[in-house]
């Protein structure tokens, strides 16, 4: 064996992580049968009212990226380590037409001869004022 194989194999990290790799993969198994619980009581929810269950909505997209996170750290995309080493994930939902707002869409851009909101014309040349710069933050968008 040469030296980087026998140093590698004395790190201490890699076994380390091993070890929350293997608790990890557990918690993915079970994420994943909750996430089968939520898919088809969602769907029930749909089928009997025409929308999804709110609080399902938000926990399962909050589910969703834990097992994002689980992933990208089993792969070793991350370092950070995901629940219940580090916070819960609590990202907001996306509206949907199940979840009894508009579907997502990307907003249309403005055509050449509409109006620019003060009753002029939008002049084809000039820059989108609506439009966000590469890098900037769009606080309209949600």
């Amino acid at each position: 064996m040469d030296e980087q194989t026998k140093t590698n194999l004395g790190n201490e990290g890699i076994w380390i992580r091993l070890i929350y790799m293997v608790l990890l993969g557990l918690a993915y198994g079970v994420a994943e049968a909750i996430w089968v619980v939520v898919v088809l009581f969602q769907w029930l929810a749909a089928l009997v009212t025409g929308q999804v269950n709110q609080l399902l909505h938000e926990f399962g997209a909050n589910l969703s990226r834990y097992i994002y996170e689980i992933v990208r750290f089993q792969t070793f995309n991350s370092e950070q380590k995901p629940f219940p080493f580090s916070d819960w994930p609590d990202q907001a939902t996306g509206v949907t037409p199940w979840s009894g707002g508009q579907a997502d869409e990307a907003p249309k851009p403005p055509s050449m001869s509409e109006p620019d909101g003060n009753g002029a014309e939008r002049d084809p040349q000039a820059p989108n004022p609506s439009a966000s710069q590469p890098g900037e933050i769009d606080e309209n968008k949600s």
